[in-house]
Parts: C-alpha cells; structure tokens; sequence
C-alpha cells in the first residue's frame, strides 16, 4: 500500500501540464477554437500540435512523463485551455495557467 502511494504521488507530482498565456506584443486577445481528433496519439504529441497552432499560449510539458499516456478523443470548438483538459481527462496530472 505504501509502495502504490508513493507511486501514485509521484506520478501526481511529475505529471504537470503548465499552459502559460502569452504576455508578449503583437498578440490578439481574442480565444482560438480548435477542433482535432486524436486516435490513440500519445499526449506529448497532442500537446506538441496543439502549441504549433495556439498563438496566445505557450504549452510546458515533461516530454518523458507524458509519451506513455495515449489518448483518444474529439476536441470540438474548444479553447486551449479546454482542449486541454478534455485531453487529460482522468489520467493524474494538473493544468495551472500563469499570467
């Protein structure tokens, strides 16, 4: 029992996504949607699209962490932040988004 705690805090504590809103001129302030599919891709790859394409996010990850997560899922006009969410879904990991 110990040992899966230990575990399962670990995995909480590695496993951060950090989306950080872009402060920087020249952006405009009006919210991307996005709508993707996403068959049985690795999150890490999911998030890497997803970075190539916000214009008022930058995504942070820990590449290594996340490649063993597969995800399948429809995003459907959603906003980073939310297609972010929806792309962790249950697995153990927090989304914080600095200013």
């Amino acid at each position: 029992m110990r040992k899966l705690l230990s575990i399962l805090l670990f995995m909480c504590a590695i496993t951060t996504v950090t989306a950080q809103r872009q402060l920087a001129g020249g952006h405009s302030s009006k919210e991307h949607y996005f709508t993707r599919d996403y068959n049985k891709v690795s999150l890490s790859d999911a998030l890497r699209e997803l970075n190539k394409e916000a214009t008022n996010y930058e995504i942070n990850f820990l590449y290594n962490e996340l490649e063993d997560y597969i995800i399948t899922t429809s995003i459907r006009h959603k906003t980073v932040p939310d297609a972010i969410r929806q792309m962790i879904g249950f697995y153990p990991m927090r989304m914080t988004i600095e200013p």
